[in-house]
């Protein structure tokens, strides 16, 4: 599975394009959420659930400490691009991770690096140690 982020490097609050081109086997599927993540300076953590625009425009999601934040819709077809709402982040380094499931609940992750550059209001830090 590949994703891409057109453009990228992006801003924070701008919208961007989400592609995912799989090349793997029939049957996988994809939800409408995948995981906006910065490198905290030992591993990538999650800190928005970023949904694409299937029809209702897409929505940025902070993940709040605690809490369970889930976005609903499974079963996008693959490949797909929908646009997306970059988090207001600070500008640095970040990461998205999605998921396809097979018919048989076989999990297949994916990632793509983004760069956040330039204005920046407030949010969380995507440098190393940052996050």
């Amino acid at each position: 599975m590949t994703l891409t982020v057109d453009p990228n490097p992006v801003e924070p609050g701008s919208a961007a394009i989400l592609s995912v081109d799989s090349r793997l086997p029939v049957g996988l599927v994809d939800g409408v959420a995948t995981w906006w993540q910065c490198w905290n300076g030992t591993m990538w953590i999650d800190i928005y659930l970023v949904e694409r625009d299937y029809g209702n425009g897409p929505t940025t999601l902070k993940i709040e400490a605690g809490a369970t934040t889930t976005i609903p819709a499974l079963g996008l077809s693959v490949p797909n691009s929908a646009a997306i709402i970059v988090p207001d982040v600070a500008p640095g380094l970040y990461r998205i991770r999605d998921e396809l499931v097979s018919q048989g609940s076989e999990t297949i992750a994916g990632f793509v690096l983004v760069e956040v550059v330039s204005g920046h209001t407030s949010g969380e830090g995507g440098t190393a140690g940052d996050g």
